[in-house]
């Protein structure tokens, strides 16, 4: 009798909560979907890409240009205002190649940028190329023609001894990357963008690289979400099998993030990962991949001419705090502090 009475108590405890969880999760979804109106902004930013890129070819047509050939670094940073190009040729650098802010680069075909053997990396953050801000000064207004390779070497600089992106961008706003060089060898992300908004990336591929060709991730602390950048004729391949991510993503939990249309993922570990609430996928293809894409997050996904709308586009978020309270309270585990601050009721504040 007693046993009878404790299992009807935990019954309805478990409907309770369950109908209390849905509510919260359809409210929270709810919040997303209000705020989803930003067709024009993304238009308009992709117009502004090919305005920087305009202005490249009008410097290049009147040789208005500096060519780097040894010292990139140096070269990069006492040049910042004017249009460098980097030419044919193999540059193998010690650390990873910083970028400031009004940069215009050209890394032209058969230019090779590389992590030497002797390059000394940290252990984890480390990536070839470097466009690095912070949450109070955001690193901006940088374009890069990437026609040529950039290397991680990753035989020599193997996860196991330091992660590195192949272009890394924190707290950035305002950058293009346009070109049909290559990202590969690497033993974290192709290109891997935490906190950047109004950024677009045309055409380029990302190959073999341990973590994932294309990345929307968040720095830590979880402060803010990446925004409004769009990802058009890109092509991702071979990635994601040390790590077993994928070849294009969005990570929880991002919200409003990225577009991705007219891209290609070939031969991923997982081709598509879209977990970050809201972001879309138009004429995507995925083809040849180990594991089922997953696409949950996403408000649209049109991949393979297959078009499917998502309505709750929260879900991952929600299951990932379920299972975070789940761990704390009923079973008194530790849960990093990089998501005590997250909420089930989320916010524009959170994307701005």
């Amino acid at each position: 009798m007693l046993k009878t009475k404790k299992l009807h108590i935990f019954l309805s405890l478990f409907i309770l909560i369950s109908f209390f969880l849905f509510f919260l999760y359809c409210v929270s979804s709810l919040n997303i979907t209000n705020i989803d109106n930003r067709s024009y902004s993304e238009a308009k930013n992709v117009r502004s890409g090919f305005a920087q890129i305009s202005k490249i070819m009008e410097k290049l047509a009147s040789k208005d240009y500096i060519i780097c050939k040894e010292n990139l670094q140096s070269c990069i940073f006492d040049n910042n205002n004017e249009l460098i190009i980097i030419p044919k040729g193999n540059y193998f650098i010690e650390k990873p190649l910083k970028i400031p802010s009004s940069s215009k680069i050209f890394i032209r075909e058969d230019a090779v940028i590389k992590l030497s053997n002797s390059a000394k990396m940290p252990r984890f953050g480390g990536s070839v190329i470097e466009l690095k801000g912070n949450y109070k000064d955001l690193i901006s207004d940088i374009t890069i023609i990437q026609n040529g390779v950039i290397d991680g070497n990753k035989n020599i600089h193997s996860y196991d001894k330091s992660g590195n992106e192949g272009i890394k961008i924190d707290y950035a706003d305002r950058v293009v990357i346009f070109g049909n060089g290559v990202i590969q060898n690497v033993s974290g992300d192709g290109i891997d963008l935490d906190a950047t908004s109004n950024s677009v990336i045309l055409g380029v591929s990302t190959k073999n690289n341990s973590g994932s060709g294309i990345h929307f991730g968040s720095p830590r602390p979880i402060i803010k979400s990446s925004k409004n950048n769009q990802i058009i004729g890109a092509y991702s391949s071979e990635n994601g099998f040390y790590h077993e991510r994928n070849g294009f993503d969005v990570s929880f939990p991002n919200m409003n993030s990225a577009t991705y249309a007219w891209s290609i993922a070939d031969k991923n570990f997982k081709n598509w990962e879209i977990l970050g609430s809201n972001s879309k996928v138009f004429k995507g293809v995925s083809i040849n991949n180990k594991t089922k894409d997953e696409t949950q997050g996403a408000s649209v996904v049109e991949i393979n001419d297959s078009l499917k709308k998502n309505y709750l586009t929260n879900f991952p978020y929600i299951k990932t705090l379920l299972k975070r309270d789940i761990y704390f309270y009923l079973f008194d585990k530790e849960i990093s502090e990089d998501f005590t601050e997250l909420r089930y009721l989320r916010n524009k504040q959170e994307n701005e």
